[in-house]
């Protein structure tokens, strides 16, 4: 996040500040002055009303600085180990998105082969050009299968 009225809207899904103070049960001025003041108590408060991870909000309040959450991570033994394989697979994902500046869209599209061996009956699929040639020969001038190049 660049700032914490940044955290706040993309947090609260771009609420104003009277929805915001309705939700969290203080008055919309105080909501803003907590916004403009970048108040630690209020981001947390903020977390827990829409379901955000707390070490992201103070984060975004400048309570505390990444760094600062990764040293206590390494210093308490949290690493690799301690995530699921779907958990570390979605950070992957969320990585590969932030890099390439991904939106909602997906990173690539899959597009479904027929295989050889498949009920399709009517596809004329020679399954030899789908295997690689395990032979130890190379073919050589003058065999049918050579070429010198592209």
């Amino acid at each position: 996040m660049t700032n914490f009225s940044d955290w706040i809207a993309k947090t609260t899904g771009g609420a104003s500040a009277r929805a915001i103070a309705t939700a969290v049960g203080i008055s919309h001025p105080t909501v803003r002055k907590n916004i403009d003041n970048a108040d630690p108590a209020f981001a947390l408060t903020v977390a827990e009303h829409y379901n955000a991870n707390p070490v992201d909000a103070l984060v975004a309040a400048g309570a505390i600085t990444d760094d600062q959450v990764t040293r206590y991570a390494k210093d308490n033994g949290f690493g690799v180990d301690d995530y699921t394989d779907l958990e570390l697979a979605q950070l992957i994902v969320d990585r590969l998105a932030a890099a390439e500046n991904a939106d909602a869209s997906p990173l690539a599209t899959v597009t479904e082969f027929p295989l050889p061996d498949s009920n399709t009956s009517d596809l004329d699929i020679d399954p030899g050009i789908y295997a690689a040639d395990d032979s130890d020969t190379e073919p050589e001038p003058g065999d049918d299968d050579y070429h010198d190049g592209p």
